[in-house]
């Protein structure tokens, strides 16, 4: 008897310890606190066809984040003209909230113009209008891209709305 009732004293110290060890708070978490939702992903992809692509992809990356509310962990990759026809969400990305696509319709040495393409979740795919940067007395520059990423998201105002938060 002494032998079932020491294991079983046993066990249930594994379960309570599970238990409190299971019920612990995250790091920076009050104790009793509910679990702080980890914060979905928003693909970005960028045209790596540009000069300075990773600069385009930042700006793109910094406007978005400013029109979500910073409410994403946005996560940029440039793309080949090769992959702009793929879908914008695969089946590995389902964890996702959905992605964002920059098309760039023209590039020239004081031109830029493109629009936007995105999708979340089991929506269809949406565009929005064709914007363009002109400039004159100057060549373009990576300096220029975050004018023409808000220029982007300022006329695709159906975007942000896309993933605006919910009350």
């Amino acid at each position: 008897m002494y032998g079932r009732l020491r294991a079983g004293v046993q066990s249930g110290l594994l379960v309570l310890c599970g238990g409190l060890w299971a019920g612990s708070p995250q790091p920076g978490q009050a104790m009793g606190a509910d679990p702080v939702p980890a914060t979905p992903a928003l693909l970005v992809q960028c045209p790596a066809e540009v000069p300075e692509p990773d600069a385009l992809c930042a700006a793109l990356t910094a406007a978005l984040d400013t029109a979500l509310d910073g409410a994403f962990d946005i996560r940029s990759r440039q793309i080949s003209a090769a992959d702009r026809n793929a879908p914008l969400l695969l089946p590995e990305q389902a964890e996702a909230a959905g992605t964002v696509r920059l098309v760039l319709a023209g590039i020239g040495e004081d031109r830029l113009s493109g629009h936007l393409e995105w999708q979340s979740g089991s929506t269809p795919p949406q565009q929005g209008p064709e914007v363009a940067l002109d400039v004159m007395d100057a060549s373009l520059s990576a300096s220029m891209y975050p004018s023409f990423t808000r220029g982007l998201l300022t006329a695709t105002p159906d975007l942000p709305a896309t993933w605006a938060r919910t009350p």
